[in-house]
């Protein structure tokens, strides 16, 4: 054994500026092998999930499926415009508030929430829909688009611009504004949106003999029930259908 340990000391005499790396290499290791375990032993997120405080508080009829579902949604909105979540030590998301809509439509057993979630630590600001029914095979359901997480109007924004990019290419709130617009009455016109062109509603009346003042009531008709989906209606286009708009459905004879 004492032969083994001289022969130690003599390659270490013979060979100190390898043994001086082997030592420097081990050291380095145990720092980022200590600096890994911190950052799991503090992460405050479950798998893809961040937390938003007060989210039940104001929703307190919230499934928790739904619930879930949001936090994933805003999980993934993050990850997509930071790409890592470990600057995030603790998660402060909140309902911004006065931001909260949460609306049913009776005929359609259906639930609307759309709301606007602050993350201070990180200065970005999300919107979130979500629809859900007593009815999990309720036929209304927008399947894969159940839960958004969206970029913000520019009108919304309340930090910095971050150049925010998410799944819907900046068109969420186009997309929900085209489904939930159907779910309205409207007595002497039905407006939609067109998935050829989500800027811009069309409004059909009844019928075509109408003054200006008319279609101005109709378009502001409209922009009344968007703004009750806590949408801006300023991010539309209006057009009030004419006769001569319908020209490809109505043979020239029968006008």
């Amino acid at each position: 054994m004492d032969n083994n340990l001289s022969k130690l000391q003599a390659y270490i005499r013979q060979n100190p500026v390898l043994v001086s790396i082997f030592v420097l290499l081990q050291i380095i290791f145990v720092i980022l092998l200590i600096f890994v375990i911190k950052n799991l032993n503090t992460s405050t997120f479950e798998e893809s999930n961040l937390p938003v405080s007060n989210l039940k508080q104001d929703l307190q009829d919230l499934p928790e499926n739904s619930v879930e579902t949001i936090q994933t949604a805003l999980y993934d909105a993050v990850a997509t415009n930071q790409g890592t979540l470990n600057s995030i030590e603790d998660s402060d998301a909140r309902v911004r508030e006065g931001t909260l809509v949460n609306l049913y439509f009776e005929k359609q057993n259906m639930h609307y929430v759309n709301v606007i979630i602050d993350i201070p630590s990180i200065q970005q600001s999300y919107q979130i829909f979500n629809e859900w029914s007593d009815n999990p095979t309720n036929q209304f359901y927008m399947l894969n688009m159940a839960t958004m997480a969206m970029c913000l109007s520019k009108d919304q924004i309340i930090y910095q611009d971050f150049n925010c990019k998410d799944k819907y290419n900046q068109k969420g709130q186009n997309i929900v504004t085209a489904e939930f617009l159907k779910y309205f009455t409207f007595n002497q016109f039905t407006p939609i949106l067109r998935n050829s062109d989500l800027s811009t509603v069309y409004i059909n009346p009844v019928s075509f003999d109408i003054n200006d003042n008319t279609k101005q009531s109709y378009i502001q008709e409209t922009k009344d029930a968007i703004s009750s989906l806590g949408i801006s209606p300023d991010i539309f286009k209006y057009k009030v259908q004419s006769l001569d708009d319908l020209d490809y459905t109505i043979p020239q004879e029968y006008r």
